[in-house]
C-alpha cells in the first residue's frame, strides 16, 4: 500500500529550499530520486528511464502551483525541471546571497514575539543559505541566535555561556525552549510571606474581657462597696473622688481607643488644661 503525502504546492512564496527537501523526500520514498541525476547517471535502461523519468516529473508538477509551472512548462525531464526550478527561485548569486546573510546577521527579536516563532525565522535564514551553499558554523549559529534576543533573556544568555568554551546549536535551542515553557506554565505553587503577632488575638481578648465582666457583675451583686470612700453604690474604679484626684495630679492624659469593628488603634490625646493649642495624633 502507497503511502500518502500532502505536499503544499509551490508558489514562489514559501520557502524554496523547505519545499524541495519535502519533494525529494517523497521521490526518495516511491524510488524516484534517481531520475534527478539524469539519464547517464540513474544507471537504468531505456525504458526503465523512461518511466521512470515520467514518474518523477509528474510528481513535481503536480506540487507547482499555476504560476511556477507556466515558467517551466516546456521542461522534459526531471533532472531538467528540477535544475530550472533551482535557478528561478533559489538563485544563488552574490546578491541574493548578500540579502540572506543580511537579514540573517539583522535579525532581532522583539520583545512581544514568541520565541519559536522567532527560532523558525532563524532557521529558515540558516537553511537558505545552506541551499545557497554558503556554511555557517554551528558556534556562529549559536552565538547569532543568543545576540538575537531582547534583553529581557540577558540573564539566560549569561547562565547558558558561562564556563563555556564551545558552543552546540542543539543544547542552545533545548536550553530556550525549555526555559520558555517553565515560564509559561508559571509556579505550581504560591508562597506567602506569614507574620504572626506577639500579641494575643483582638477576638480572644474581647472574650476574656466579657468572661472577667461577667465575674465582676457577681461580686458587685454581693459587695457593692467602694474600697477607696468606703461608700456604697459603686466601685473603686469608678469612684468620683479618686477620679478627681488623678486629675488634679496628671493635668495631662492620653487614651487609646479601640474600634472593636476594625482592627486598627486610634491614639487620642487630649489635655485637661485650657490653652488654645490642641493636637491630635491618630495613627
Amino acid at each position: 500500500m502507497a503511502a500518502k503525502f500532502e505536499i503544499p504546492k509551490y508558489d514562489g512564496k514559501i520557502d524554496f529550499g523547505l519545499w524541495q527537501k519535502r519533494i525529494k523526500a517523497v521521490l526518495v520514498q516511491q524510488n524516484l530520486h534517481k531520475a534527478l541525476l539524469g539519464k547517464e547517471k540513474s544507471g537504468k535502461k531505456d525504458d526503465e528511464w523512461e518511466e521512470l523519468d515520467l514518474k518523477a516529473i509528474s510528481t513535481i508538477q503536480l506540487c507547482l502551483a499555476d504560476e511556477v509551472m507556466y515558467n517551466v512548462v516546456d521542461v522534459e525531464t526531471a533532472a531538467d525541471l528540477w535544475k530550472k526550478l533551482e535557478e528561478l527561485y533559489m538563485s544563488k548569486s552574490l546578491t541574493n546571497k548578500l540579502y540572506v546573510k543580511k537579514q540573517l546577521y539583522s535579525l532581532r527579536m522583539s520583545e512581544s514575539t514568541q520565541l519559536l516563532e522567532h527560532m523558525n525565522v532563524f532557521n529558515k535564514l540558516t537553511s537558505q543559505l545552506r541551499s545557497m551553499e554558503i556554511k555557517v558554523e554551528e558556534e556562529d549559529q549559536a552565538l547569532l541566535l543568543l545576540s538575537s534576543l531582547p534583553k529581557s533573556f540577558d540573564h539566560l544568555v549569561t547562565t547558558i555561556l558561562y564556563g563555556k568554551d564551545t558552543l552546540k546549536m542543539e543544547e542552545v535551542m533545548t536550553t530556550l525552549l525549555s526555559n520558555e515553557t517553565r515560564s509559561k506554565s508559571g509556579p505550581s505553587t504560591s508562597e506567602g510571606l506569614f507574620v504572626k503577632s506577639s500579641e494575643p488575638a483582638r477576638g480572644r481578648s474581647r472574650d476574656r474581657g466579657k468572661k472577667a465582666n461577667r465575674f465582676r457583675s457577681k461580686s458587685k451583686t454581693q459587695n457593692n462597696k467602694c474600697h477607696y470612700c468606703k461608700e456604697e453604690g459603686h466601685w473603686k474604679n469608678n469612684c468620683p473622688k479618686k477620679k478627681l484626684k488623678e486629675k488634679r495630679q496628671e493635668p495631662q492624659q492620653a487614651a487609646v481607643a479601640s474600634d472593636p469593628e476594625s482592627e486598627a488603634d486610634v491614639l487620642h490625646v487630649h489635655s485637661t488644661i485650657d490653652s488654645c493649642n490642641s493636637w491630635i495624633m491618630d495613627t
